[in-house]
């Protein structure tokens, strides 16, 4: 049912028997982990009622639509509370992770997974100035894309330094050197295209620290 390498990697990570999943992409993370009994409820949130018919469709095929909640709603804006769920949110932008966040904090309690496709410095950022602790930071390739999944524990203390935030802490060396070359020159690119008085000491410094990680 589930062959995506993305989302096999983000429920082997979920330790909690409730997830809630936000912007399910069809309901299939929620399906594969109540059919394995690796959960006993989901609530699966979309922000367009096609996606959620779409996702009950799927539930209803492999016998799963009882133990799934079905929430219309900008991100997490509606919810009350999670109630000991984990929060999943993966396949979206940085920034847009963190807005959706940010629209319902106090209900930030449990475990987060993150999958953000791009701006991940944007969320270890927001991770630090929450003070959530950051438990891990996985990266997994598929389709030739090399993704990065982080594991958020709020009841935690944040300890990442400043080269953290940049470029986080993964145990995949071979996929990290991948990234942070690809990352590097596209920063690069980007410095190399801006007027030379608007060239900022900051994105010189970030070149820099991938630089020195790469020992290059």
């Amino acid at each position: 049912m589930m062959e995506n390498k993305r989302l096999k990697e983000i429920a082997n990570l979920i330790s909690a028997k409730q997830i809630i999943d936000v912007g399910s992409d069809h309901g299939y993370l929620p399906i594969y982990l109540l059919k394995n009994d690796k959960i006993d409820q989901a609530i699966i949130i979309e922000i367009n009622v096609d996606p959620l018919l779409n996702a009950k469709k799927n539930a209803l095929k492999y016998g799963v639509d009882q133990k799934i909640t079905y929430m219309l709603s900008n991100g997490i804006r509606e919810l009350k509370s999670a109630n000991g769920a984990e929060i999943i949110i993966s396949g979206m932008g940085g920034n847009l992770i963190i807005n959706i966040l940010n629209e319902n904090f106090k209900i930030l309690k449990e475990r987060l997974i993150i999958q953000p496709n791009n701006n991940e410095i944007i969320v270890r950022k927001q991770m630090k100035k929450w003070n959530f602790h950051i438990e891990k930071e996985v990266l997994i390739k598929e389709n030739k894309i090399i993704y990065s999944i982080l594991v958020i524990n709020p009841k935690k203390e944040n300890d990442y330094t400043e080269s953290e935030i940049t470029l986080g802490k993964y145990e995949n060396k071979i996929l990290l050197n991948e990234k942070l070359k690809a990352e590097k020159n596209h920063l690069i690119n980007i410095y190399n295209k801006i007027p030379e008085e608007k060239k900022t000491k900051e994105l010189k410094e970030r070149i820099n620290k991938y630089n020195l990680e790469l020992g290059e």
